[in-house]
């Protein structure tokens, strides 16, 4: 040995570099700059005869060529050709002027005593014919989950060759959204040594995902320690299409009974199919032939990113010809697909979209909205069910969008026609008549009011007639004053009776003003009448007020009125004093000067 190799093992010796304890059981190896071996110490240990089996030389060599090159650290689990499981660890040692001076590398069996898995177990003929041909994915898998073996089923499928596969590159087999949860399940499983059972998406070697369910048993040594687990992946793809199919259907059929607006509706809908196909977006575009427009108001995204506003047709390619033309288009790479590759490096690259379903909205021959789902995480094969839910969604989903936005549009030109009539009974009883179409729109009683009085018979009309006056007495009303409340009380009494067989009547006062509240369970008045039972003398229809309507609005100082399928409410409302009308006051605050009892 050189005089610089000498000194090199001895500023190097691997127990000055790791530390005595950390070698335990390991097998160490320390290489020149020019990769000669210059050490190697099976220390301790009953483990590492397999370990250091003559088919790991060849990693070795690997290990170190590539350490000595990169100067980088490197660290991993591996599998040897016999089956032997190992955790490596290989690092460039450098002097003071950092300049390369060697290689060590560090070698441990995950398995105390022997290898976890045996692959010759599997290299007997009738075993693998039996493996190969069932139609599961069966593997094995370590103490840490690594794949240790995989039928030929596994490699027809994924493209993936059969060879060991760390568990983190394992998980890259997974739909994303899936990885994660199997990941954790998989820690629990290890960590309490039990069985494994979960439901996930592999990827196909096309680019598609199936649904598998897998289930493994652990393998345990005599001790009961597990040392590996045996399983499969059955494909249950069709069955769970189907069953999120269901369910999508029936989440969108909730919300569109559920949905108290329009775009709630919409949002809604979008929101349940971008999370059951697992998209990074999904929306409705509004499209305006015309201008050649396509307007998206709201959208589910799983990302913070907005996708709101109004996009010219043409930029989206040949695509747009289709989907006017009332065909689906499902595009799984946007890049090289050649309806959209034209316009990839503009309008999809933008807006991140990599691969999309695009389903066209048409009415009486013209597209009016599409459906958009984008995926935005690379290409995606879309699955023919995928695409049927997105079909089927959309046609109802718009359909039901229709119809609410009718509904939403009866509704507000009802309010508008309900806002137009209060204002024209108001202005034309002088501000005496407040037509009410909400419990809201009435008044509160007063401060001091009566029990619940039943109006039902003459004597139950004599004691509210009764009441009416001592009430007014008590606030010191004129006799004429007195007279017209008692009058209009009777008649709206009277009504409540004839029209919905009984009623009730709430008495309330304030110091100079007292209030009526009558209240029946009858059919009501329409609302088309309510005009002329307010205003024509002498209108009466089984179902109004009667000619003592007009009366009351004659006697009283304000009358509210709300009336229903559930009832009728009638309020009077009479004041000490006869009150101006509002037009009266309203122009004796514009001009003080004019009262005529400030002359």
């Amino acid at each position: 040995m050189s005089e610089s190799e000498n000194q090199f093992e001895n500023d190097y010796s691997p127990e000055s570099y790791f530390g005595y304890d950390s070698l335990a059981g390991s097998l160490i190896l320390v290489f020149t700059p020019n990769g000669r071996e210059i050490f190697r110490s099976p220390r301790g240990a009953t483990n590492l005869d397999p370990i250091a089996a003559s088919d790991l030389e060849a990693e070795i060599i690997n290990l170190r060529d590539r350490t000595l090159q990169s100067g980088i650290e490197e660290s991993g689990v591996r599998i040897s050709e016999s089956g032997l499981s190992f955790k490596y660890q290989a690092r460039t040692l450098f002097d003071e002027d950092q300049a390369k001076k060697g290689v060590i590398i560090i070698l441990r069996s995950i398995s105390p005593k022997a290898p976890l898995f045996d692959a010759a177990w599997l290299s007997d003929g009738k075993i693998r014919l039996i493996t190969d041909n069932i139609p599961q994915l069966v593997w094995v898998k370590d103490i840490e989950a690594n794949t240790l073996y995989v039928n030929h089923r596994w490699v027809e499928y994924t493209g993936r060759p059969l060879e060991f596969l760390p568990f983190d590159e394992w998980l890259q087999f997974l739909w994303p959204s899936d990885a994660a949860e199997v990941s954790k399940a998989w820690r629990k499983v290890i960590a309490q040594g039990v069985s494994y059972k979960g439901e996930y998406r592999i990827r196909c070697f096309d680019g598609s995902y199936h649904w598998f369910v897998s289930q493994g048993q652990p393998v345990r040594d005599e001790s009961g320690k597990p040392i590996f687990w045996f399983g499969t992946c059955t494909d249950i793809d069709p069955q769970k299409r189907a069953e999120i199919t269901q369910r999508t259907l029936a989440k969108v059929s909730e919300k569109i009974r559920e949905a108290t607006s329009p775009v709630d509706l919409l949002n809604g809908v979008v929101t349940i199919i971008g999370e059951d196909l697992d998209v990074w977006r999904c929306t409705f575009g509004e499209v305006n032939i015309k201008a050649n427009t396509i307007t998206v108001h709201s959208a589910y995204c799983k990302g913070p990113e907005k996708f709101t506003g109004t996009y010219y047709r043409p930029d989206f390619g040949k695509i747009i010809d289709l989907l006017s033309a009332g065909m689906p288009v499902a595009v799984s790479d946007a890049k090289n697909d050649p309806l959209t590759a034209s316009e990839y490096h503009n309008l999809y690259t933008r807006l991140s979209i990599t691969a999309g379903i695009f389903v066209p909205i048409i009415r009486k021959g013209q597209q009016v909205a599409t459906l958009v789902i984008h995926e935005t995480r690379g290409p995606r094969v879309w699955d023919q069910t995928e695409i049927q839910i997105a079909e089927t969604m959309a046609e109802r989903a718009w359909l039901a969008f229709e119809n609410a936005r009718l509904i939403r549009l009866a509704e507000e030109s009802e309010k508008t026609r309900q806002k137009f009539l209060v204002e024209v009974l108001k202005n034309v009883t002088d501000g005496k008549f407040r037509l009410c179409f909400d419990k809201k729109m009435l008044p509160e009683n007063f401060d001091i009011y009566t029990q619940q009085l039943r109006i039902n018979s003459e004597t139950a009309l004599k004691v509210m007639r009764d009441t009416v006056e001592m009430f007014a007495d008590r606030a010191g009303f004129p006799a004429e004053r007195k007279y017209d409340l008692i009058t209009a009380t009777g008649e709206a009494a009277m009504n409540a009776i004839v029209h919905g067989g009984e009623g009730t009547a709430v008495f309330s006062a304030s110091e100079d003003s007292i209030m009526v509240r009558i209240q029946d369970t009858g059919p009501g008045i329409e609302i088309d009448r309510i005009p002329q039972a307010t205003l024509e003398r002498g209108y009466t229809t089984a179902g109004s007020f009667g000619h003592g309507f007009k009366l009351m609005l004659k006697m009283i100082d304000r009358l509210w009125l709300l009336t229903g399928q559930e009832g009728t409410t009638v309020i009077l409302e009479q004041s000490r004093h006869e009150s101006q009308p509002d037009w009266f006051k309203a122009l004796l605050d514009s001009n003080p000067d004019d009262d005529p009892k400030g002359a």
